[in-house]
């Protein structure tokens, strides 16, 4: 077909939403740049000349360093060479396979991607040219949604250009399903493998098998309509039901900063409380946003001996559990090509995702209070101490629905051969439902305890006996009964969850002129209309109280509840290898079923007690963004010096306007005889609607150049202006204020809290639009194509941006509803934001390697192998805003200064094998976005090792083997400094066998 071979050959190709390079076929001679192996390979053909092809990895690793070659930006890619034969499990493991891509993990897989080191929120995701929704946090997507197997190749665009949708200030991530015309046969893939999780090895009880399954199901199919032209299509179903335990430690995230001694060496008492409360003369910073003592407010680091300050996250838990992952993916393409001037192409994605996860935890109220024999390092972690603590047991019972549809509808058309038009019309949705139901049994009293971290990342707790008393029985089920009166424990349940709403309608229209120039090729010019709108409802915990009836917004909480019907929910749950790789954590706890324990204080059966009355809050989110975007674009075939060159110059309008609809929160209090506060938000159905609404318009200037040095040599260069929008999630227009009824009971309890302006709380104020962070890139990239396997590369980019936010505190005068009466309450914080102007910069290095050795003697002409190298220096500041000047600053979220991956693998006739290491360096995580209010968290070094091995029986029957996290790599993360555990998480190593069936 006429526009299907012109397009290729003169770059129109598919991929963030863009046309290359545009000229009639009579200019095909003159621009051989755009023209890649596979395609001239092709062409060579249908002109009878015999071609020999190469297929698998080998295949694959070539086509993906053509797709770099022949690229007038700067990019990386990996592109199948066969159908279905990505190396990967799923989008997210391919992408990690691509140079300076790295991953965030989330129970052992990698989720959100970010590029040369930064975070995933610097980039932008789109598939077949077009955003993708998240049902997550932020922007950012989480690719196991879609199944690989029909994905045709992932490019990275590293430069951007004006033709490119706004968004990738770090790169675009574009995936592009398989068109069936353009793959040219008939194939159909059918795979099934078996899953086997190594974590639960030892672990027993209900839903803790190790094994899982997968099913693939691929097609692609082409036939001829006669006078309708040729039609084909694609269809792709993927299912997997496995499991991803995890064993975890940690603990809240409140991390409080205490000191034992004053500057001139006096000891300093806790005078009976956590040693970072405001009444603790040992209190530096309470390190939390909305809390006291803050530093530089209440107290000032020149009246504390600097070694002896330490800090101490609130809480501890270590927990074990057990989960179900089923997910459904289907990929369905049409391709019609009535005529040499038409290409209609039609495809739709699915994804459905059910989760549901049992936590059990055993946990410490407290690791603040009564704490002696401290050992603190040089960097402040409390490494040991001895403390008082109430010992509690956790349930939680998770599940998790997340759904997502997108697809659209393109249309090409070649009027003549000097214009080429383009309609492209599109619908993204993702929707996501958390549900929670969550307990807590406590004992009532306090226990003696030491807690160690040396020499492991998960402490070692140990009861120790305290005066006439005995060591506390952790083990035993009844000790968390009061020790005065067995009959008398807390208990605690509560019912929570989140509902997440993000749809993209959007509509493109491209068109491209040739020209008949010395340097121009092509003009082009389009237009690009959105509208996303982001639903997130956050705030929705409740409870039923069973001795009235009545719905609270919070939890339901009873100092004196009977735990004895409580003992038959204990379940057969046995982790016999929980944190035996770290040397530490506790001895064997009861576990039970939260689903149970909760009937069993409803005085029944289980029952979903259902949402919230009134689901408003001040923290509820309601945003929708209209953007309009046009460009107008040229591109350059011209000579320099003698010397070919090529790109393109253009610039790229944006139009954003955003307009938020939410609400102002109103907190209740009814006062009780014994002087505490019955709290409630909304309680009355008074609520105010707060909206707002704003707009801002930015022009993205773009130049790339390449320069063809040699035949070899290739020189890229790219200067352009780019943005990275703000979650919308940060957008909320409302106020929401969090009581102490609403917190956990180590930071406030409500039963025994007689403060008036603690049982109000604080206030989260959003009321503001955030603007888009802004940057000036320059990227340059020297390429080395000494043959069709090898290639060699070097990149510097440097990046000026304008970007972050201010967050402040604000005491506000608030009105509540005391008792029925509306009252005053002064001096109530809340926290503001403001966009930020400040200035940063963002320079890096990065090296790539690729090379299969054909030229050596058989059989060590099946090697080949991959590195690449990334190295990034930030200055941007992201100041600790929980407890300021006594920790520092964080830079850039996901911000990773190294980042590399080395694979190598042999292929031979019938047999592949390939191995592929990962390793980024630690970067800033925070767990409150959008707007982290608690100190810095920090994901730390990792590195991984993943192994595939493919056995080719005959044409029709292939056996495959992979292995993830062979290295066994736990995710460690940290708050305030590199070594003060905030989360420790194990998945274990985890593989896959079966067979594929290709015919």
């Amino acid at each position: 077909m006429k526009l299907n071979r012109v397009s290729r050959a003169l770059g129109l190709y598919r991929g963030a939403g863009c046309i290359s390079v545009l000229a009639p076929a009579v200019w095909l001679a003159a621009l051989p740049m755009t023209v890649n192996a596979e395609e001239v390979a092709s062409d060579v053909v249908e002109d009878n000349v015999e071609v020999i092809e190469v297929r698998g990895l080998r295949g694959t690793m070539t086509r993906s360093l053509n797709e770099k070659k022949n690229n007038d930006k700067i990019v990386d890619a990996i592109a199948a060479s066969d159908f279905g034969e990505l190396p990967g499990l799923s989008i997210s493991d391919i992408i990690e396979n691509i140079p300076s891509a790295s991953g965030h993990r989330l129970k052992g897989s990698q989720n959100e991607i970010s590029i040369r080191g930064l975070g995933s929120y610097w980039g932008y995701s789109t598939f077949n040219g077009r955003t993708i929704t998240n049902a997550g946090p932020g922007r950012a997507v989480n690719f196991k949604k879609f199944p690989s197997d029909l994905v045709d190749k992932v490019v990275i665009y590293k430069s951007q250009s004006a033709d490119l949708v706004e968004g990738g200030t770090s790169g675009t991530i574009d995936i592009s399903s398989l068109r069936a015309l353009d793959y040219g046969r008939d194939e159909t893939n059918v795979t099934v493998e078996g899953i086997y999780n190594s974590y639960y090895e030892d672990v027993e009880g209900d839903n803790a098998s190790p094994w899982g399954s997968k099913f693939v199901l691929s097609t692609v199919q082409n036939f001829d309509a006669g006078a309708l032209g040729a039609m084909g299509f694609t269809f792709g179903f993927s299912y997997q039901d496995t499991a991803n335990p995890e064993e975890n430690y940690g603990g809240s995230s409140q991390m409080g900063v205490c000191a034992l001694r004053d500057a001139d060496g006096n000891p300093l008492s806790d005078n009976g409380e956590t040693c970072f409360d405001d009444d603790s003369d040992q209190a530096v910073s309470a390190g939390r946003v909305g809390r006291r003592p803050t530093p530089g407010e209440e107290t000032d680091l020149a009246n504390y001996d600097p070694s002896s300050i330490f800090y101490v996250p609130a809480d501890a838990f270590w927990r074990t559990g057990t989960d179900e992952d089923t997910r459904k993916g289907i990929v369905v393409t049409y391709q019609w090509q009535p005529n040499d001037r038409w290409d209609i192409n039609l495809d739709y994605e699915q994804s459905r995702l059910e989760y549901h996860e049992n936590r059990m935890e055993f946990g410490i109220d407290s690791r603040a209070k009564g704490l002696t024999d401290h050992i603190i390092a040089d960097d402040h972690t409390l490494l040991y101490a001895k403390g008082i603590a109430k010992a509690q047991l956790n349930g939680e019972s998770r599940y998790q629905w997340d759904d997502y549809d997108g697809g659209g509808l393109n249309i090409e058309f070649l009027p003549n051969d000097q214009w080429w038009l383009a309609l492209d019309l599109s619908y993204s949705k993702s929707e996501r439902y958390r549900l929670r139901h969550r307990t807590k049994m406590r004992t009532n009293s306090r226990y003696a305890y030491e807690m160690d971290f040396r020499g492991s990342n998960v402490p070692t707790l140990n009861w120790l006996a305290n005066g006439g008393d005995p060591a506390f029985d952790m083990t035993q089920m009844s000790s968390y009964a009061d020790k005065e009166d067995n009959t008398l424990t807390y208990a605690e349940y509560r019912r929570s969850h989140d509902d997440r709403t993000d749809d993209i309608w959007a509509v493109k229209f491209d068109s491209a002129y040739a020209l008949d120039n010395n340097h121009f090729s092509a003009l082009k010019a389009g237009v690009r209309y959105s509208r996303e709108h982001l639903l997130d409802f956050k705030t929705n915990d409740v409870s039923i109280d069973p001795n009235s009836g009545a719905q609270k917004t919070s939890a339901y909480k009873d100092s004196s509840y009977d735990p004895s019907g409580l003992y038959q929910c204990q379940n057969n749950h046995q982790n016999n290898n929980l944190f035996d790789e770290e040397r530490g954590g506790v001895a064997p706890f009861p576990t039970y079923d939260a689903e149970c324990f909760i009937g069993n204080i409803l005085g029944g059966e289980f029952y979903d007690i259902g949402e919230r009355e009134d689901g408003r809050s001040g923290s509820d989110v309601d945003v929708r963004e209209d953007i309009l975007a046009l460009y107008l674009m040229a591109d350059i075939d011209s000579e320099l010096l003698g010397m070919p060159m090529f790109g393109n110059v253009g610039v790229r309008m944006v139009r954003n306007e955003t307009r938020s609809y939410g609400w102002g929160d109103k907190v209740y209090l009814t006062s009780n005889d014994d002087g505490t506060f019955e709290t409630a938000i909304n309680a009355s159905g008074e609520i105010e609607q707060v909206n707002l609404e704003s707009d801002w318009t930015e022009y993205l200037p773009s130049l790339n150049l390449t320069f063809e040095l040699t035949p070899e040599w290739y020189l890229r260069t790219g200067i352009y202006r780019a943005l990275s929008r703000f979650q919308m999630n940060a957008m909320s227009s409302g106020v929401a204020y969090t009581t102490c009824a609403d917190q956990d009971s180590d930071l406030c309890d409500e039963t025994s809290n007689t403060d008036l302006r603690e049982a109000v709380g604080f206030g989260d104020a959003s009321g503001n639009h955030m603007n888009p962070y802004t940057s000036t890139n320059y990227d340059l990239s020297l390429e080395y194509y000494p043959s069709e396997d090898a290639a060699y590369s070097i990149a510097l980019y440097w990046k000026d941006f304008t970007g972050g936010y201010v967050q402040t505190t604000e005491d506000r005068d608030v009105v509540v509803s005391l008792d029925g009466v509306d009252t005053v309450v002064s001096g109530i914080p809340h926290t503001v934001r403001q966009t930020d102007d400040k200035k940063s910069t963002i320079k890096g290095v990065e090296i790539s390697a690729q090379k299969h050795f054909s030229e050596l003697p058989a059989p060590f002409d099946g090697l080949g192998t991959k590195l690449a190298y990334n190295y990034a220096d930030s200055d941007f500041v992201t100041p600790e805003y929980a407890s300021p000047v006594v920790v520092a600053d964080a830079n850039l979220f996901g911000f990773s200064d190294t980042v590399a991956s080395a694979s190598v693998y042999w292929e031979g006739e019938s047999t592949t094998l390939r191995l592929l290491y990962k390793y980024r360096s630690e970067y800033f995580q925070p767990n409150s976005l959008p707007f982290p209010d608690r100190s810095h968290r920090y994901v730390q070094d990792s590195d991984y090792l993943d192994f595939s091995a493919k056995y080719k029986v005959n044409n029709h029957l292939t056996l495959n083997f992979k292995a993830l996290n062979l290295l066994d790599e736990p995710q460690v993360m940290t708050r305030g400094n590199g070594t003060t555990i905030a989360d420790y998480s194990r998945s274990g190593a985890k593989y896959f066998a079966g067979v594929k069936v290709q015919f």
